[in-house]
C-alpha cells in the first residue's frame, strides 16, 4: 500500500516533469520560428518526443519506484 505522502510526491514529481517538458517545447517552438528550416522540423520533433520519453520514464521510475500510476500520468498534463 502506498501512503498519501508517497502519492503526493509522485504527483508533484510528475507536475515538475511536465513543466520541464513544456519549457523544452517552448524553446523548440521558438527555435523553429527563428530557423525556418523545413528540412529539420521532423528532426526537432523527434528530439522533443525522445526528450519527453526520457523525462517521463525517469520521473516515474524515481518517484514511483517503477510502479505505473494513472494520477502520475495526469500530473504530466
Amino acid at each position: 500500500m502506498v501512503s498519501i505522502a508517497e502519492q503526493s510526491a509522485m504527483f508533484i514529481g510528475s507536475v515538475v516533469a511536465g513543466f520541464i517538458m513544456g519549457m523544452f517545447f517552448d524553446m523548440l517552438r521558438a527555435l523553429k520560428k527563428t530557423l525556418r528550416i523545413k528540412k529539420f522540423m521532423p528532426v526537432l520533433d523527434s528530439v522533443f518526443w525522445f526528450f519527453c520519453l526520457i523525462i517521463s520514464f525517469t520521473a516515474l521510475y524515481i518517484t514511483g519506484d517503477g510502479v505505473f500510476r494513472w494520477f502520475a500520468v495526469f500530473g504530466f498534463l
